[in-house]
């Protein structure tokens, strides 16, 4: 079991590592037409859900994960990339710059996930 978690957060991590060159990328990107900002949205989009899904095998996962504090554990949560006042400005940042783009007034995303579901996100 130990190893089957060492694996499936070696795979959490690297979903995390995407998930933060994706938001990056915006800052270098030269988003001008709607159809850049799209092809953008459906990367976050794409990255996000990755995300949500660990989230739910983790939780799903939660019983069987050992609870002890180890040497590897405080290793690991040390070279954890951001803490959480750095996410912060990290979105803070991303969102003026999300709402600067010229092509943000024409995006209108359609969630098809709430049109299937019948249940509204927002």
């Amino acid at each position: 079991m130990l190893k089957a978690l060492r694996n499936y957060v070696a795979n959490l991590d690297s979903d995390l590592r995407n998930y933060r060159l994706s938001m990056k990328r915006v800052f270098v990107r030269r988003l001008t037409q709607p159809r850049h900002c799209a092809r953008y949205f459906f990367e976050i989009l794409v990255s996000t859900s990755r995300l949500y899904g660990h989230y739910l095998t983790l939780r799903q996962m939660e019983p069987t994960i050992p609870t002890q504090q180890t040497a590897e554990r405080q290793t690991a949560k040390a070279a954890w990339p951001l803490g959480g006042d750095e996410e912060f400005e990290i979105r803070k940042k991303f969102r003026t710059r999300i709402e600067s783009l010229a092509c943000w007034s024409e995006f209108h995303p359609m969630n098809a996930f709430e049109e299937e579901s019948q249940c509204p996100t927002a």
